[in-house]
């Protein structure tokens, strides 16, 4: 993997009476990174010998981003308790997936995601207003994306079985499973939000939120096709998904003083066309997915609790837990031989896929003077039972539930000195991770039954000058 990066960030200071400053940041980023043959033995050939495959520690999948990112905000200054920024944002994302594969000796390739640039266009604005305990916040941003995809007219009509010179002639239709999407993804996103924040008490804060989200499938959403390593899997895109939206709210309550402080808040979203990936085959830890959309539900309850013996010690007792549901799903339609209607299947609502377990954790912050510092960090992760489910509808092909992961306890430790010399400062730390050294599965990864990494070890320097 081979990332380069480059930022500018630049700021304006009251250019105008009524600007407080113009803010401009430039990005460009150029990504690579590839997917290596495991280097197992396979049969290339019935009659050949049993060997080593070609494409052992070969760069089979080679993934590869550029871009160029810009925005631009103006911040005014404060007019009768309301301040806001403005701004507008342009992106431009070159992405592509490209697979290699040597085949009884010879070439192969194909891509797995065409090439295709990611337009994106969006104008934002963000308020503040305070009045008295309350104090109000609101924002919007609309955004257009274009996904321009270029093709080689020829070599679609040479894959309908045409001659390029007579191709008015040609009455086939056009493959519908290989030939690529010729239309370009071209929609726009509005997103808008608000929310409450009244200070009803010198330490307590009761706040309200809703916000409409809406998102934009990605370029690997709508056209990847093809295998996947790192997730060993299969995953193909939906050329004809929609757009992603939800509505959110969400009310907390937040306590603050010299000794303890805590917070509790609760949320609902409800979503329409929800895009998530759909397990429809699994052969051992071989999956394969596709991307789909319906309407889901997601609510969760999130808090934590602070104590500070003094100003040098603090302890933290946190939590969450978050129920995720897919409801309203399409029919499943079976066709017979002739393309008729032959069997119509209602999909029962189900738990959505990949939904962290529930939650809670015991932090212990130490500054025991202005050179040392000490941590404690526990979590108690609990099992995760409501899994997500596919149906095959086949007698021949039982249903595919998703995999359970039990739960685990993780414990880490770390210690830092920090000082300086001149006018340099520097922090030195070592942090011990999974020290009762569990084995870790996480529930919202590709690969659940792979365990995260055991007791491990981390030493580092940070400077500043």
């Amino acid at each position: 993997m081979n990332t380069r990066r480059a930022d500018l960030h630049g700021e304006w200071k009251e250019p105008l009476p009524s600007v407080a400053k113009i803010s401009l940041r430039l990005s460009h980023t150029d990504y690579y990174h590839d997917e290596k043959d495991a280097g197992k033995e396979i049969d290339l050939n019935p009659y050949d010998s049993h060997g080593t495959a070609d494409n052992y520690d070969r760069a089979n999948n080679i993934f590869k981003n550029k871009g160029f990112g810009s925005r631009i905000e103006v911040h005014h200054k404060p007019y009768h308790g309301f301040t806001g920024v403005w701004g507008a944002q342009w992106q431009r994302n070159k992405s592509s997936t490209h697979h290699s594969k040597i085949l009884s000796g010879e070439l192969k390739e194909n891509w797995m995601l065409v090439e295709n640039t990611n337009k994106q266009f969006g104008l934002f604005a963000t308020g503040q207003w305070r009045w008295k305990d309350l104090t109000l916040e609101f924002g919007g941003r609309t955004e257009k994306q274009e996904i321009p995809i270029e093709y080689e007219r020829e070599k679609l009509i040479i894959q309908r079985g045409c001659d390029p010179k007579t191709s008015w002639l040609c009455w086939r239709p056009k493959p519908t499973v290989y030939a690529p999407a010729p239309e370009i993804y071209n929609k726009r996103a509005n997103s808008y939000a608000a929310s409450m924040n009244w200070d009803f008490h010198p330490d307590y804060t009761l706040s309200l939120m809703y916000s409409h989200n809406e998102r934009h499938p990605s370029p690997m959403e709508l056209y990847y096709t093809g295998e996947h390593l790192a997730t060993n899997s299969f995953e193909y895109g939906k050329k004809d998904l929609d757009k992603e939206q939800s509505d959110n709210v969400e009310i907390g309550l937040r306590h603050a003083s010299d000794k303890w402080d805590y917070n509790i808040s609760a949320y609902h979203n409800r979503f329409e066309n929800y895009i998530y990936k759909q397990t429809i085959f699994q052969y051992g830890t071989l999956a394969t997915y596709r991307y789909a959309q319906s309407q889901a539900r997601f609510h969760g309850l999130e808090g934590s609790v602070s104590y500070r013996p003094d100003d040098k010690h603090q302890i933290t007792l946190w939590g969450d837990y978050v129920r995720g549901k897919l409801v309203n799903l399409p029919d499943y339609i079976r066709y017979d031989t002739i393309g008729s209607v032959d069997e119509v299947h209602k999909k029962a609502d189900r738990n959505a896929p990949r939904v962290p377990p529930a939650r809670i954790g015991l932090r212990i912050n130490n500054n025991w003077n202005e050179r040392w510092q000490t941590k404690i960090d526990y979590t108690r992760v609990f099992t995760q039972n409501k899994v997500s489910f596919f149906e095959s509808f086949s007698d021949e092909r039982p249903d595919l539930v998703e995999r359970k992961t039990k739960g685990y306890h993780l414990l880490n430790l770390g210690v830092a000195y920090r000082n300086k010399v001149g006018s340099m400062k520097y922090r030195i730390y070592a942090d011990a991770n999974n020290v009762l050294n569990k084995k870790i599965y996480t529930h919202t990864s590709f690969l659940p039954y792979v365990p995260q990494i055991g007791r491990n070890f981390v030493f580092g320097v940070n400077m500043t000058f």
